[in-house]
């Protein structure tokens, strides 16, 4: 059995359409690194994911105009 644990990932507007960008590590059963900076993208296309997506850009605006903002 392997573990995957995610390490980063973003939100690409790519052609009027937002990508998931991601990477991970994986692991083994015994906690093992197996594999390192594994990547992987798609597009956002559930209505779950896109509501994720407004939230987060709704969240990071809100802290970027923040008058203690750098």
């Amino acid at each position: 059995m392997t573990y995957n644990s995610l390490a980063s990932f973003a939100v690409i507007k790519d052609r009027g359409q937002a990508r998931i960008a991601y990477a991970f590590d994986k692991f083994d059963e015994k906690g093992n690194l197996i594999e390192s900076n594994k990547r992987g993208n798609y597009v956002a296309m559930t209505k779950e994911e896109k509501t994720a997506i407004n939230t987060l850009e709704e969240l990071v605006t809100k802290r970027m105009n923040e008058d203690n903002a750098e």
